[in-house]
């Protein structure tokens, strides 16, 4: 039930405070159940029809949360209530986030586990692995949150010489020799990072990169760590939640007919014949 609740917001159509909230919500739980249950109400008294109206409504939020956890034809799961979604999060060596992966910063770059760019992580069972992380891929999504980070890291520490511009701290990784002949002028002026990749369990995943020294900056060793996030909790709770409702409301109304059967047959009387005597 408190998963129910804390999930109302979803249902106020971008009302989320104040007396148009409560009257989204009064009037949308007046229309749709209350009127289903004064009308079972009337055939069936006021508890049953309760029972009734639970089980139905806790039934169609098993399926609805079923569709929303691994989608239908024409969606993909998560499709729904998603909850925080996957991240980069990154951080210094030295910070106080590092400490639950100081083994694996003290073997980088070159130790046991950590991978050159190039492989692919997680993704499904199918021999394809579909949907997996492509390291090469995510590199570039990774600067962009390292680059502004890093440039706040300096300001906050304007000690360490470093610049507070983002730019300054662009970087590449090392390519093969046929595609680094590719390249253009402008695209090889980025300083050659150190950058490894390493799967920490479950499901995160480690990026480590040590951006060389420049004119704008020293040198550089930062970490970032990829959150598989909570997008499918919300569906999951529903789900949980509404099945454990579900059989509740079910194992009630079962009792209920049980009793009104009993009461039934406690009320019942036979039929007595009277012999009559005719002179």
């Amino acid at each position: 039930m408190t998963t129910l609740l804390r999930h109302i917001p979803l249902a106020l159509d971008g009302q989320w405070s104040g007396a148009a909230a409560v009257a989204i919500v009064l009037t949308a739980a007046s229309i749709f159940m209350g009127t289903i249950y004064f009308i079972l109400s009337t055939l069936f008294g006021w508890r049953r029809a309760y029972f009734i109206t639970a089980v139905s409504l806790m039934g169609f939020l098993i399926i609805i949360s079923l569709v929303w956890l691994v989608g239908i034809p024409g969606t993909g799961p998560g499709f729904g209530p998603r909850g925080r979604e996957s991240a980069w999060i990154p951080f210094a060596p030295t910070s106080e986030f590092a400490s639950d992966f100081q083994a694996e910063i003290k073997s980088f770059p070159d130790g046991s586990g950590w991978d050159q760019p190039g492989n692919k992580y997680f993704g499904n069972s199918d021999s394809k692995h579909t949907g997996a992380i492509d390291s090469v891929g995510e590199i570039d999504t990774v600067k962009l949150i390292i680059e502004p980070a890093l440039a706040g890291y300096f300001q906050k520490n304007p000690s360490l010489n470093g610049s507070v511009d983002p730019t300054a701290y662009d970087f590449r990784r090392q390519l093969p020799p046929e595609q680094e002949a590719k390249l253009s002028p402008d695209e090889k002026t980025a300083p050659v990072a150190t950058i490894r990749f390493r799967d920490v369990g479950g499901g995160r995943l480690l990026l480590g990169a040590t951006i060389p020294q420049t004119a704008k900056h020293p040198q550089v060793t930062v970490f970032a760590l990829r959150d598989k996030g909570t997008v499918y909790v919300p569906a999951l709770e529903f789900l949980v939640t509404a099945v454990v409702l579900f059989a509740l409301h079910l194992w009630l109304l079962a009792r209920d007919e049980i009793k009104e059967k009993m009461r039934l047959a406690e009320t019942q009387t036979s039929v007595t014949t009277v012999p009559t005597k005719i002179s």
